[in-house]
């Protein structure tokens, strides 16, 4: 019996060591894995898509090579009131947890404008076509996301005023992972081995 007790005490920290490692592996910094859009050469990935509503628009996007950076520019060369859309299609592919970035769009006309994303960033703030002078702005988000949600990395709308282009910056990209209820369950059966073997460890 006690050498049974002694191996459960040897086993239990294992597999909680082996749960947390795998938790702790399974988050992202930067925009890698499934959470990367595009490469330097502007190709789209993992199911990422640019749609735009309006004759003549287009939009592209990029990820530098350290995957630290990603830019979106935004085209409307006849002034449409119409918008583009970039955003993942197969959503069941992204993890759920909590994802936070920086985000920074610049305007390069004077006009109405709107502008969202899925991690609660909205220009102007009250999330509608708004005059908005040419310039920068930026700020940070965060959000708990559920596998399966609608997700975009930058929406931007163009009323009137002829709106013609803008760029998207976004960084500092992270996702903490939630943990799945198969991995919660194993992680408090972990837990309870650990109890045990050190209670019969104390009998013994």
């Amino acid at each position: 019996m006690k050498s049974i007790s002694s191996g459960s005490s040897r086993l239990a920290p294992l597999v909680l060591a082996c749960l947390f490692a795998g938790q702790a592996h399974a988050n992202t910094v930067g925009f890698n894995s499934v959470w990367d859009p595009a490469d330097t050469a502007g190709n789209l990935l993992n199911g990422y898509t640019i749609s735009a509503t309006g004759v003549g628009q287009s939009a592209s996007a990029n990820v530098s090579a350290d995957h630290s950076q990603l830019t979106l520019n935004f085209n409307n060369p006849t002034g449409v009131s119409n918008s583009i859309f970039t955003q993942y299609a197969p959503t069941a592919v992204l993890p759920s947890g909590v994802v936070s970035y920086h985000w920074s769009i610049t305007l390069n006309q004077s006009a109405t404008w709107l502008f969202e994303t899925d991690a609660q960033a909205v220009l102007p703030t009250n999330d509608a076509h708004q005059f908005m002078s040419a310039g920068t702005y930026s700020g940070d988000v965060s959000l708990n996301y559920a596998t399966g949600g609608y997700f975009s990395f930058g929406n931007v709308g163009f009323g009137s005023g002829t709106p013609q282009s803008a760029t998207v910056v976004l960084s500092n990209f992270s996702v903490v992972n939630t943990p799945e209820p198969g991995s919660l369950a194993l992680l408090v059966g972990g837990g309870a081995m650990l109890a045990i073997a050190r209670r019969r460890k104390k009998a013994a």
